[in-house]
């Protein structure tokens, strides 16, 4: 005869097993997630500093040209991230990321042949642009399928793709580069895009598009616009390391390229590993009290370059960088959710583009700084004075706003 069953170990069972189906349905959402984050910003956007070098050295475009390709492909970003809730409505939330991953697979593709500064032009714009629509979509596609408490987890995992991306380019591109050449290493990262699309393309989250706002031209609620605020002095105190670390490095200590891609790979291992931690941190004690972690350590990483440059420093300083610009990242996109589903959205894609507009114009003044001074060290101190700030101004805010 079989042991009879209680009723509490049935009740049990049936809260397992929906728990069991309740992460079988969103795990293939994150994994699909990750694919385009891996896409967005590791392979279309910061793949391209490993190979500006070589398009100098194989006479494929002047110095200057190469270098104005990246902030050409920053303005397509800002393009695509615009435009993100539009695509979404117009093909679907799933149709718009698919198109997101094959636009960035023919930019790629196509910059495998030399056709001159005007074809890079249009190719760089067009991969900065399906990039924008790709970041700006893929983490709310998945929160939507995520229960509320694990969705700082989950925006972890995801912008987490950003880090695996950096990490491929700093690991992959040079090999390829001393390999085979140029147009195999465009190739590689298109046919490594093509593998990822292929991976999401069948679990991108069936989720509806986002509304049009009844208002769309309604100011947001105080609370984001601070939010917003705080969010761009983070952001230029993040380019710091995501622009001159390797260059401060290289030559601002005279250790050579190969220290600099030594310590570029280590900030990429924390960029897979902060936006995790603090995505689980903010699910335990809020988004809001997350991000004032994340400000301290964001203020540690950007300040020791002033005191202090032995090997010590130099792990610490690449790892706090790498944790806080991802991290920050997920904690904003986690934190937008308070002002509601359709609000929200609209908070991240404000975030997306304020980020992006941030770090241009970070840059350029930063180089500016460079330039003018001869030394790295100006660039860290701004970038200090704008996390400290940053973080001064989160204390002035309610934990829950």
């Amino acid at each position: 005869m079989p042991p009879r069953t209680t009723w509490p170990t049935l009740v049990m069972t049936d809260v397992a097993a929906a728990h069991a189906r309740e992460r079988a349905s969103y795990w293939p959402a994150i994994l699909a997630g990750m694919c385009a984050t891996v896409v967005s910003n590791g392979l279309l956007r910061f793949a391209y500093g490993p190979i500006l070098p070589a398009l100098v050295r194989e006479n494929w475009l002047p110095e200057g040209q190469a270098g104005a390709l990246g902030s050409i492909n920053l303005l397509g970003y800002l393009a695509g991230a615009f435009v993100a809730g539009m695509a979404a409505r117009r093909f679907g939330m799933s149709g718009a990321l698919r198109l997101g991953m094959a636009l960035g697979f023919l930019t790629l593709a196509a910059c495998a042949w030399n056709g001159g500064f005007a074809w890079f032009l249009l190719w760089r714009i067009l991969a900065g642009f399906a990039g924008g629509i790709l970041m700006v979509l893929a983490g709310p596609a998945v929160q939507a399928m995520v229960p509320a408490q694990r969705r700082g987890l989950a925006s972890g995992l995801v912008i987490s793709g950003i880090g695996f991306g950096i990490m491929m380019g700093a690991i992959l591109v040079p090999l390829v580069l001393a390999w085979s050449g140029l147009p195999a290493t465009w190739l590689g990262l298109a046919a490594t895009t093509a593998l990822l699309a292929a991976i999401a393309w069948p679990i991108w989250p069936d989720v509806p598009a986002p509304p049009p706002s009844s208002h769309p031209h309604s100011a947001l609620p105080p609370a984001a616009i601070r939010m917003l605020g705080r969010y761009t002095l983070a952001a230029l105190a993040a380019t710091a390391h995501l622009i001159f670390w390797p260059d401060y490095i290289a030559r601002g200590l005279g250790q050579g390229i190969d220290a600099g891609a030594f310590w570029w790979l280590v900030l990429g291992a924390g960029t897979c590993c902060g936006g995790i931690l603090l995505g689980s941190l903010a699910d335990r004690i809020g988004a809001a009290r997350a991000i004032r972690v994340a400000l301290a350590i964001q203020s540690l990483g950007v300040g020791i370059p002033l005191l202090v440059d032995n090997t010590a420093a130099l792990a610490v300083s690449s790892l706090c960088g790498g944790i806080t610009c991802v991290g920050l990242t997920v904690l904003a996109m986690v934190r937008a959710r308070i002002f509601g589903a359709q609000a929200g959205a609209r908070v991240w894609g404000l975030a997306t583009i304020v980020w992006g507009a941030a770090m241009a114009s970070g840059g350029f003044a930063m180089t500016f700084l460079l330039v003018t001074t001869g030394s790295h060290l100006p660039i860290f101190a701004l970038a200090l004075a704008a996390s400290l700030i940053s973080l001064a101004l989160e204390f002035t805010e309610r934990v829950d706003s």
